[in-house]
């Protein structure tokens, strides 16, 4: 017996995600707490020619553009930014001449006092033998107090009986 032809069904879905156009600007780790690195990226709209550019203040600041993922990195190094610096990233749209704008204010890293953890340690172990040379000292004082009030004196009259 031969069975009966198959037939196969099947269909195509494809998904499309819109996500709003916006630009996202954050601080990057780069191991290096002289410097920092700020990432600008354009996202929710398809590739194209995008112009980046960098300010602070009013001060327009050189930076590396990666067109092709439409972002752009700014990196500076100590004495050209402290903390709490404020750097905007604009970015320029080619296809709909929409201009987008960001600022960050700069924070200060984790790494930025990497000798806290040896320092607080060296206090609090100088405190904790502080705390024992006290508890000692207090200890040798009112045990010896404590011996002489069970000891005889020794009395001046019988001295003199000797």
């Amino acid at each position: 017996m031969v069975p009966p032809p198959a037939t196969d069904y099947f269909s195509v879905l494809i998904l499309q995600v819109n996500v709003p156009a916006g630009l996202m600007v954050q601080q990057v780790n780069i191991g290096n707490q002289r410097c920092v690195e700020l990432l600008c990226s354009l996202e929710g709209l398809s590739p194209e020619q995008v112009n980046f550019t960098w300010t602070r203040g009013s001060e327009q600041l050189l930076h590396q553009s990666n067109p092709s993922n439409m972002s752009s990195t700014l990196t500076l190094c100590k004495p050209h930014w402290r903390d709490g610096d404020t750097f905007t990233c604009q970015a320029s749209y080619s296809s709909d001449h929409t201009l987008y704008s960001k600022s960050t204010t700069i924070k200060p890293t984790d790494e930025e006092c990497p000798h806290s953890f040896p320092v607080i340690s060296v206090v609090l172990f100088s405190i904790f033998i502080i705390i024992i040379t006290v508890i000692w000292i207090m200890y040798c004082l009112f045990s010896h107090k404590r011996v002489r009030a069970f000891m005889p004196e020794s009395r001046p009259a019988d001295k003199a009986s000797e």
